[in-house]
C-alpha cells in the first residue's frame, strides 16, 4: 500500500513537474512567436508579366515560378496525393500528432539517422512562412505551438491552400500549379491520380528527385504515394492499378513564354525594380506596354537579318570548333539529334518501371525548321558540283556554291583581325562545325527519291555576327514606343547591354538637321547657296606647324561649288555643313539642339557639324521626332499602366495619383501606398526639353521645312533606297570617320524609327559600309513591315509655306540665264523675289536699310582663317561677327 501511494504521490509529482514545465516553455516561447498577418494577408510571389499593347505576353519574370490557385479550384486528386503522403490525419488533428511524432522518432533511432519527419501540414506551414531553417530544439517548440495558433486561426482548407500554394517542387517551380505545368505542360485541375502522386513525392528531395533530373526515384516516390492512398482509402483498388501502369509524359523543358522584346523587357524589369523595389515586383505585376507586338517581331526580325548580311560582307570567320575522327563526329550528331528532337517534342515517356523513352529513335529524321540557323558538321566534298556536305543531326545537307560564295566576294579588309576564308570549299575541313541554315528540303524531281533523300537538306552557309546594333521606334503623334531593339540576338550572344538606349556614339550626319534647322530658324531659306570648295583651317598662332591645321572634305574628296541648302544636305556635303556652322556659330548649333532635347555633352568646335559629339541612339530619335510631329514635343513613354496581383493600378500614363486612386477607389480598391524615388533616370520618358509634352518647341513652318529637306535626302541624296517603301520619307543617313558607326533615322507622318550599326568598341564595321549601305536597309524591312496596313500620307504643308519657283543653281527668281527651273519652299515674307523692309538685325541689311527691298538668295563662302580647336574665334563674341565676311549677293 505505501508502495503504491508512493507512486501515486511520484506520478502525480512527474505530472505536476511536466505541466508546470509545458506551461513555462509555453509562456517562454509564446511571447517570441511570430504574429499570423503572413499568414491571414497571404501574398505569394508570383510571375510579373509584360504586355503588349494588344495584351499578348511579351515575356514574364519571377524569383519563385508559381501560379496562385485558390481553394475552390484546388482539386481533389492532388488533395488525396499530399495529404496522404504528408499527412494522412491533416483533416482530423490539432495542429501536431503526437503518434506520428513518436513513430517517426522510433524509425530514425532504429535506423541511426534521420529517415522520416513527423511535422503536420500545419507545421510545415509554420516553419516555412513565419520561422528560419534552422534544425534546433527551439524552433520546433515553436513550430508547434504556431501549429496550434494556426489551427485556431485558419479552416483545414487555408491551411492546405497555403500549403500548396506555397511548397517548393522542384525546377524552380513553386505550388501545385507551376510544377503541373513544369512536368507536364497542363494545369493541375488536369492531373491524373498518377501525376499527382509524381508531384505529391516531390517534397523530400525537389531539386534532386524530381522527374526531369532523376526519373527512376521519382517513379518510385510516385508508388509510395499511390499505395499511402491506397492504405488511408482515397482510391480504389482498381485506381491503384491504373495508376501504376500509366506511362507519364514528362516536359523536358518547362514552358517559356517567347520573349520577342528582350532588351525591352529587361530595361522594363529593371526599371520596375528601382521604382517599386524587388519584394513588390516578386508579388507579381502585370504591365501593359505601347509596345505593338507585330511590329516587335518586324524590327527584331529586320536587325537580325541586317546584322548578318553585313557581317557576311566583312567576310567569313574560321571555324571555332573542329571534331577529330569520325566517332567524334557521330557522338556530336547523335548528341544534336536528341537536343533538337527533346526540343522540338519537348516530353519523355517513363513506363510503368520507371524506364525512361525518349520521343524518338535515333534513326528517326531530326526535326529541322527551316529558315533556321543550326550548327553542323562537314563531313564530305562533292568535286563535281564543288558543293560542301554537312550533318544536321541526323539528316544530310549539301551548301551549293552559290550558297557560299558570299564568302568569295567579302571586305578585302581584315576587319575581324584575322585571317578569313576566301575559299569555303577549299578550306573547310572534314570535321569543322559551322553555322548554316536550313533553307528547302531536296526536290524530288522525278519521284524516285529514297526516303533517306528525301530527308536531304539544301542549306546555306551563315554566321552568327558579331558586329552589333540597335533599332527604336516611336508613334510620331503620341510618343509612344512600337519598337525596340537593342541588339542581336539577346539570347545568342548573352550581351544585355541595350544599344538602343545605353550606348552613346557619334551621330555622324544625322546631326545635320540640327545644323540646317538652326540656319532655316535664323532666316537662311533651302535655297541659300554655300559655296563647296576647299578650306583649311588653323590658328594664326600655329600656321607654321602642317599638324594643327584642319582639312575637312567631302566623302568621295570632291567640291562641287555653290551648293543649295537642299543638295548640300541631301547629298550631305561636309564641306557646305562646315561653313554653315561657321557662319551660324557653333553656340547657335548647341542651343538648336539643347532646345530640341539633346542632353550629352556637345564638342564647342566646327567638328560638331559633322557628328562628333556622342549621344543616344534613343536620344537623337527622339529629338528628331519634334521635326517630324510639326515642332510639337511628343509625350514620350512606353508603359500604359501597371496593375499589382489584385488589380490595383499602381501607375497609368497620363494620369495622376489622385486620378489613379480615385479609379480604383470607385472599384472597391485601395491604392497600395508604395515607397518610390521621385522620378528615376528614364532614357525614354525622361524629360528632354524645358517645355512640357505638347509644347511647340520649334516653329511648325521651319519644322516642315527642315522636314522638306531631309525628303530630299530620300528622293534624290544618300538614301535613295528608302524610296522602296513607296511613301512620303524624311530622312537621313550618318557614317563617321572609317566607318565606325553607320545610321539611319527617317520617318513618315506616323513613324519616326532610328537605326545603328557598329561594333560595340572602336572598331571600323568595313571598308563602305555606309548608313545608306548598312543601317538604311535594316530600317526599310522594318518599315515596310510595320505600316504595311497604314494608309500612306504625305507631310501635311503648314499655312504660312509658299511655293515658289526659282533657278536651280542660283537658288534665286529665275532669269534669262536659268537653265534649269525647280520649285522650292520658303516661308512667307522669306522668299527669293519678294519685298522686305531692311533692318539693322537684317543680315543683308545695307545703308539704304530705310527703303523696301527684294529679297535675294544669301552665299555663304566660308573664312578660311578660324581655329577648329578654340571657340572664341568663330563662336564667341570675339570671333567673326560673322556676315559681311561670310555671305554676299547673287546680283
Amino acid at each position: 500500500m505505501k508502495r503504491f501511494k508512493f507512486l501515486i504521490i511520484g506520478s502525480l509529482a512527474l505530472t505536476t513537474v511536466a505541466v508546470v514545465a509545458g506551461l513555462v516553455v509555453f509562456a517562454i516561447f509564446s511571447n517570441d512567436l511570430p504574429n499570423l498577418d503572413t499568414l491571414t494577408d497571404y501574398r505569394p510571389k508570383l510571375v510579373t508579366t509584360i504586355f503588349s499593347k494588344e495584351e499578348k505576353v511579351l515575356a514574364s519574370y519571377a524569383q519563385e515560378r508559381r501560379v496562385y490557385m485558390p481553394p475552390e479550384n484546388m482539386p481533389k486528386n492532388v488533395v488525396n496525393a499530399f495529404v496522404s503522403a504528408e499527412d494522412d490525419e491533416f483533416f482530423t488533428h490539432v495542429g501536431i500528432n503526437p503518434v506520428t511524432i513518436l513513430r517517426a522518432a522510433f524509425k530514425n533511432i532504429q535506423a541511426g539517422r534521420k529517415v522520416q519527419g513527423g511535422s503536420t501540414i500545419t507545421q510545415q506551414v509554420a516553419k516555412t512562412f513565419l520561422l528560419s531553417s534552422e534544425k534546433s530544439y527551439s524552433r520546433k517548440i515553436k513550430e508547434a505551438l504556431l501549429a496550434f495558433k494556426i489551427e485556431s486561426a485558419l479552416s483545414k482548407d487555408q491551411i492546405l491552400n497555403l500549403y500548396l500554394n506555397q511548397i517548393f517542387l522542384g525546377q524552380n517551380s513553386y505550388g501545385i500549379e507551376a510544377a503541373s505545368l513544369t512536368y507536364f505542360g497542363k494545369s493541375a485541375k488536369d492531373l491524373s491520380i498518377a501525376e499527382a502522386a509524381i508531384l505529391a513525392g516531390l517534397p523530400k528531395a525537389p531539386s534532386s528527385d524530381n522527374p526531369v533530373k532523376n526519373p527512376k526515384i521519382a517513379n518510385q516516390r510516385k508508388l509510395y504515394v499511390l499505395g499511402r492512398m491506397l492504405e488511408t482509402h482515397r482510391i480504389s483498388q482498381s485506381e491503384y492499378d491504373e495508376a501504376k501502369a500509366q506511362e507519364l509524359r514528362i516536359v523536358t523543358n518547362p514552358p517559356n513564354v517567347a520573349n520577342p522584346t528582350p532588351y525591352l523587357s529587361e530595361f522594363i524589369r529593371r526599371r520596375l525594380v528601382e521604382q517599386y523595389g524587388e519584394e513588390r515586383v516578386a508579388m507579381g505585376l502585370s504591365v501593359y506596354t505601347t509596345v505593338s507586338y507585330d511590329k516587335q517581331i518586324a524590327a527584331q526580325n529586320a536587325v537580325d537579318k541586317g546584322l548578318r548580311e553585313v557581317d557576311k560582307r566583312l567576310g567569313l570567320r574560321r571555324p571555332e570548333k573542329s571534331l577529330k575522327g569520325q566517332k567524334a563526329i557521330q557522338e556530336f550528331v547523335s548528341e544534336q539529334h536528341r537536343n533538337l528532337s527533346s526540343e522540338f517534342y519537348n516530353y519523355r515517356i517513363i513506363d510503368a518501371k520507371g524506364e525512361v523513352h525518349e520521343p524518338v529513335a535515333l534513326d528517326t529524321p531530326t526535326p529541322i525548321e527551316l529558315g533556321r540557323n543550326y550548327e553542323g558538321v562537314v563531313v564530305d566534298k562533292n568535286k563535281k558540283l564543288k558543293s560542301i556536305q554537312v550533318k544536321v543531326g541526323n539528316r544530310m545537307g549539301n551548301i551549293a556554291p552559290e550558297d557560299y560564295n558570299w564568302a568569295l566576294e567579302a571586305n578585302p579588309d581584315e576587319v575581324y583581325g584575322e585571317k578569313i576564308i576566301r575559299n569555303p570549299y577549299n578550306e573547310y575541313r572534314i570535321g569543322d562545325v559551322i553555322t548554316i541554315q536550313a533553307d528547302s528540303f531536296k526536290e524530288d524531281k522525278d519521284g524516285l527519291a529514297s526516303e533517306a533523300e528525301k530527308q536531304q537538306l539544301n542549306l546555306k552557309l551563315e554566321q552568327q555576327p558579331l558586329v552589333q546594333g540597335a533599332l527604336i521606334s516611336y508613334d510620331v503623334k503620341t510618343g509612344a514606343l512600337e519598337a525596340m531593339v537593342g541588339g542581336y540576338d539577346f539570347h545568342i550572344t548573352q550581351s544585355h547591354f541595350n544599344r538602343a538606349i545605353q550606348a552613346i556614339r557619334q551621330p555622324g550626319s544625322t546631326f545635320k538637321p540640327f545644323v540646317y534647322g538652326a540656319a532655316l530658324e535664323s532666316g537662311l531659306t533651302p535655297s541659300t547657296i554655300i559655296v563647296d570648295s576647299p578650306i583649311v583651317y588653323s590658328s594664326k598662332e600655329e600656321e607654321s606647324e602642317i599638324e594643327s591645321r584642319w582639312k575637312p572634305s567631302n566623302y568621295g574628296e570632291k567640291f562641287y561649288g555653290d551648293t543649295t541648302l537642299r543638295n548640300a544636305i541631301a547629298f550631305s556635303r561636309n564641306i557646305p555643313t562646315i561653313k554653315l556652322a561657321q557662319y551660324l556659330k557653333v553656340a547657335t548649333i548647341i542651343d538648336f539642339a539643347r532646345k530640341l532635347g539633346v542632353k550629352s555633352d556637345i564638342p564647342s568646335d566646327l567638328s560638331v557639324a559633322l557628328g562628333s559629339a556622342s549621344i543616344g541612339v534613343s536620344e537623337i530619335v527622339k529629338a528628331w521626332s519634334i521635326f517630324a510631329n510639326r515642332g510639337v514635343k511628343p509625350d514620350h513613354h512606353y508603359i500604359q499602366r501597371v496593375l499589382d496581383w489584385e488589380g490595383n493600378i499602381l501607375e497609368e500614363h497620363g494620369k495622376t495619383a489622385e486620378e489613379i486612386a480615385k479609379i480604383n477607389a470607385e472599384a472597391g480598391r485601395k491604392t497600395p501606398v508604395i515607397s518610390t524615388k521621385n522620378k528615376i533616370e528614364d532614357p525614354i520618358e525622361d524629360v528632354t526639353t524645358n517645355a512640357a509634352e505638347g509644347t511647340q518647341i520649334l516653329d511648325e513652318k521651319v519644322a516642315y521645312l527642315i522636314t522638306s529637306l531631309l525628303q530630299s535626302v530620300v528622293s534624290y541624296g544618300t538614301a535613295t533606297s528608302v524610296q522602296a517603301l513607296k511613301r512620303p520619307v524624311a530622312g537621313k543617313t550618318g557614317t563617321t570617320s572609317d566607318f565606325k558607326d553607320a545610321w539611319f533615322i527617317g520617318f513618315t507622318p506616323q513613324l519616326i524609327t532610328g537605326t545603328w550599326i557598329g561594333f560595340d568598341g572602336d572598331r571600323p564595321i568595313g571598308r563602305n559600309e555606309t548608313g545608306g549601305r548598312a543601317a538604311a536597309p535594316i530600317w526599310l524591312d522594318y518599315t515596310s513591315k510595320a505600316l504595311k496596313d497604314e494608309p500612306i500620307l504625305d507631310f501635311e504643308v503648314p499655312p504660312g509655306i509658299l511655293q515658289v519657283k526659282v533657278d536651280s543653281e542660283t537658288g534665286d527668281v529665275p532669269t534669262q540665264d536659268t537653265r534649269k527651273v525647280v520649285t522650292e519652299y520658303f516661308i512667307d515674307g522669306n522668299a527669293p523675289g519678294q519685298m522686305a523692309k531692311s533692318s539693322e538685325s537684317d543680315p543683308l541689311h545695307s545703308l539704304t536699310n530705310d527703303q523696301p527691298r527684294v529679297l535675294k538668295t544669301q552665299v555663304i563662302t566660308g573664312n578660311p582663317d578660324l581655329s577648329p580647336a578654340t571657340n572664341q574665334n568663330y563662336g564667341g563674341e570675339e570671333g567673326t561677327s560673322g556676315m559681311d565676311e561670310l555671305l554676299r549677293e547673287d546680283l
